[in-house]
């Protein structure tokens, strides 16, 4: 007859198991685990009535939901102080550990199990004899070799037959079968918790829900750069209708404006007074000379008119005459 081995279990208020120990005493393991519930350490703490210091065994490096790692923190045993990678499958379950060193599988959980992870995992599957103890299973197990359960947070699951030992705390709202794992298809669900078999992509959208969100929409494209118009703007746009020019005031020409000749002009009454005289002493004196006769013309009057300048009654002159 095999041996019976007893051990309890101490929970918090979360209801995530704090510490496993055994009845007299002899061995005692603690879980620590994050504000999500994910498992992150596990270790050793001597018996009771010695000092209760934990001495770590194993840290769990997660991304997300994601197991990425393990880092073996005792000092003394197989691959002592090493970092592991952990390679998981699609649900997130852990099917192997590789060393960093050599990339040797040094723990394996074979995918060719059967479909309720009856097959133990492998502890040295390179063969370099040291044996490597993990015990993560289907996302949210924990596997006790002292009862070969998997603890599944509110219950305990036996692979062997492919269900919980106890019922569902949520009643039929977890399924009509209150005792099947997964929906009895755990190729496709998970139950971390085992209350509640979900879809592993639903599961994520659950806890994180900006991870399932549609991505924005991406801006708009940019336009091709076109040729510019007379405007300086886009040649596909008309410009704009130029504004009317200010209309300019221009000032009333003076009266009797004369031809502006560079000259000061004197004060117009008293210089064509003078002008006056001046043309009729020299017409006096044109009428006894033909040849300036001919220039001026024939009578006294016409000669004067043909003298005296524009502003003062003259004929008008070509601006070349003085």
């Amino acid at each position: 007859m095999g041996r019976t081995t007893y051990y309890s279990n101490t929970y918090n208020a979360r209801g995530e198991r704090e510490e496993k120990s055994l009845t007299n005493g002899v061995t005692v393991q603690r879980f620590i685990y994050d504000e999500a519930g994910r498992l992150i350490q596990t270790g050793n703490v001597p018996q009771i009535g010695l000092t209760r210091t934990l001495k770590p065994e194993q840290r769990l490096l997660w991304l997300d939901d994601q197991l990425v790692g393990v880092k073996i923190k005792a000092t003394s045993g197989a691959y002592a102080g090493e970092l592991l990678y952990a390679h998981t499958d699609h649900l997130g379950t852990p099917r192997a550990l590789s060393r960093v060193s050599n990339n040797s599988t040094v723990w394996r959980w074979p995918l060719e199990t059967t479909t309720f992870g009856q097959r133990p995992a492998q502890s040295d599957p390179d063969g370099d004899g040291q044996v490597l103890t993990f015990n993560l299973r289907y996302p949210g197990q924990y596997f006790d070799s002292e009862s070969g359960l998997h603890y599944n947070y509110f219950r305990d699951y036996e692979a062997g037959v492919g269900r919980y030992i106890e019922s569902d705390p949520i009643g039929l709202r977890g399924g009509s079968n209150t005792y099947g794992y997964a929906h009895q298809n755990p190729l496709l669900y998970i139950d971390p918790t085992g209350e509640n078999a979900l879809l592993r992509l639903l599961a994520i959208c659950l806890r994180y829900p900006a991870a399932c969100l549609p991505p924005p929409p991406p801006p708009p494209p940019r336009p091709p750069q076109s040729p510019t118009n007379e405007c300086g703007g886009d040649w596909t746009v008309p410009c704009p209708p130029m504004p009317m020019p200010v209309p300019v005031p221009v000032p009333a020409p003076m009266p009797f404006a004369p031809t502006d000749t560079g000259e000061v002009c004197p004060d117009d009454e008293e210089f064509c007074r003078e002008q006056r005289r001046a043309c009729a002493e020299m017409c006096a004196d044109v009428q006894t000379d033909p040849d300036r006769n001919h220039v001026y013309g024939g009578s006294i009057s016409q000669c004067i008119q043909n003298c005296l300048p524009e502003k003062c009654g003259g004929e008008p002159k070509w601006k070349g005459y003085k």
